[in-house]
């Protein structure tokens, strides 16, 4: 059987290129590149192992700056999973390429990138009073250290 793919060479990943529903990868690169007709200046995202790099969207996009931060070169490293899913877009469905970045990576990246560039008073509705039961929280009667 022909593969399409190889015969019809792309620069770009698609959801067709992927053998598996779900790819865990690494990032390898994210560049700016000039994209499609006539050309847009697009954030293009590369893989350790393979040649072809991600156009991103905005839904892509969002999902590695939630956790990693807005700096992209922070991303180089973060291991990522690539979800080949069924979505409808203007009305038809098509097979499309989702960024999913595994618990494991989240948590950790989450927490390093809250200790090292954000402070408490960045995230609304945090409170810095211990919670109940905490061995630090004031008992009855006492006054609480702000």
């Amino acid at each position: 059987m022909i593969s399409w793919n190889k015969v019809f060479k792309s620069k770009y990943l698609k959801a067709s290129h992927l053998d598996a529903d779900v790819t865990t990868v690494q990032v390898k690169d994210v560049k700016e590149e000039l994209v499609g007709q006539p050309p847009e200046l697009k954030a293009v995202v590369y893989f350790i192992g393979m040649e072809e790099g991600l156009i991103l969207n905005k839904t892509n996009a969002t999902a590695l700056r939630t956790p990693f931060g807005d700096n992209e070169q922070r991303w180089v490293g973060k291991t990522v999973q690539l979800h080949k899913r069924q979505e409808m877009f203007r009305g038809e469905v098509h097979v499309v390429i989702r960024i999913v970045i595994p618990e494991a990576s989240k948590a950790g990246d989450a927490k390093r990138a809250r200790t090292n560039s954000e402070s408490d008073d960045d995230f609304p509705g945090f409170d810095d009073a211990p919670a109940p039961g905490d061995s630090d929280a004031p008992q009855d009667g006492e006054a609480a250290v702000v």
